[in-house]
């Protein structure tokens, strides 16, 4: 069994900190097999960046100070460390599963151009409460739940695999950011310079999600926000990205939040796609497809916005200033169930020019198998078109704003069973 090991002040010379036995096989050494103990840096920290690599096996790790180095790997849990290649592979420990491993305290921090950790042992946590900073890359491999509390922040790229991950700080690539878990919970911030890819089965998001932001705070033209979840929560939070956005879920619910991208976005939801109080603010086209959306938020697109929803499309229980589609261009929605509205459909970016003629007993503005009841006819240009496919349609407030606009039925219907009441 290995005992615990405090370094208070240490210059790192020949590359590795280990509290294993080493293993020899024909004379030479073959592997480090590493059962039990913990390592601590405490004082003035760990200074390895005089060899190019620094290497830290340990059953576990408490950072009390700073480390630097030029690449840093850190392997925790009981293993086995073959020397030619690197290569991890778990055995039985010793010991106790502690409750973190390793454990960087707020007063720590890990500073170096490459950061590797490996954590194997199922359900062992790591707890990263300290900075992080690489200018190269950042790796998390983490066969337990990982914590962040502080900054993570990388001039390259992060990749972290984790069971579950909780964070509460920042993590920042210049580059692109990787999450895979089994679940997110976030009330911070995760952002990159160019793409972000998250996929885990859950998502419950408080904070921000982002991709193709600079440090600065400036969106960029180069990157996509990529959200893979079975079930996703966006409360009061924003997922947000300078340039796309692509979102699929088994179910979706934002309430009081924003989903936003400066190009296109497209959210594919299997089951029901819930925006309560909240807005989808796309720069480009939005393409929405769901089982089905009870709208009391707001969806609004520069260009184009398709709506594909095999049930109902529904605003009637939306708050005041909720319920509203706006386009800037066409709309098509191609509804197999039914749509009950009660509010606006209207293209606030380019208002079109109305034209009204003489009134009629019965006329439409709206092309249908049936007419529908209107006291106005309104004339609207044909360049570009609203297009509209539903079982039925029952408004409340049916006044349409649009470049054209146009309704086809799957299902024909008596007239009575589609009303409008224009003015």
């Amino acid at each position: 069994m290995q005992h615990a090991t405090h370094i208070p002040v240490c210059h790192l010379l020949y590359g590795g900190v280990n509290l294993g036995a080493k293993v020899y096989e024909t004379g030479n050494l073959a592997a480090i097999r590493v059962e039990g103990g913990k390592l601590s840096i405490t004082g003035n920290g760990l200074n390895a960046q005089s060899t190019d690599s620094a290497e830290i096996y340990a059953r576990a790790i408490e950072i009390n100070a700073g480390l630097w180095a030029k690449n840093a790997r850190f392997a925790t849990r009981a293993n086995e460390i073959r020397y030619a290649d690197g290569t991890i592979t778990p055995i039985k420990s010793t010991e106790n599963t502690p409750a973190y491993a390793p454990d960087l305290a707020a007063i720590g921090g890990m500073y170096a151009n490459r950061i590797e950790l490996v954590g194997t042992e199922k359900g062992l946590g790591v707890n990263l409460a300290g900075q992080i900073t690489s200018t190269e890359a950042t790796s998390l491999d983490v066969n337990g739940n990982l914590k962040t509390s502080s900054n993570l922040y990388t001039d390259g790229s992060t990749c972290i695999h984790a069971d579950e991950i909780e964070n509460s700080g920042t993590v920042y690539s210049k580059e692109n950011t990787v999450l895979m878990a089994s679940s997110l919970k976030n009330s911070g911030k995760i952002v990159s310079g160019a793409d972000t890819t998250i996929q885990t089965s859950s998502i419950a998001n408080t904070g921000t999600l982002t991709a193709a932001i600079a440090p600065s705070g400036k969106a960029n033209d180069v990157g996509t926000l990529t959200i893979m979840a079975k079930e996703l929560s966006n409360n009061g939070a924003h997922i947000l990205s300078g340039n796309n956005l692509s979102l699929s879920a088994e179910s979706l619910r934002t309430k009081s939040g924003q989903i936003a991208g400066n190009g296109d976005i497209s959210l594919t939801v299997k089951n029901t796609l819930d925006i309560q109080d909240a807005s989808v603010q796309s720069g480009r086209g939005l393409s929405i497809e769901a089982s089905a959306m009870p709208l009391s938020g707001n969806l609004s697109a520069n260009r184009d916005m398709r709506l594909t929803l095999h049930g109902n499309l529904s605003n009637e229980a939306a708050a005041e200033n909720f319920g509203n589609l706006h386009t800037g261009r066409n709309l098509t929605a191609n509804i197999r169930g039914n749509i009950h509205n009660q509010k606006t459909m209207k293209e606030p970016l380019s208002p079109p020019r109305i034209s009204r003629t003489t009134p009629r007993a019965e006329s439409t503005a709206i092309r249908s198998m049936c007419r529908l009841r209107t006291s106005k006819t309104k004339r609207m240009p044909t360049s570009r078109a609203w297009s509209l496919q539903a079982k039925q349609m029952r408004e409340r407030t049916a006044s349409r704003q649009g470049r054209s606009l146009s309704a086809t039925l799957k299902t024909k219907l008596p007239c009575h069973q589609i009303q409008s009441s224009r003015t």
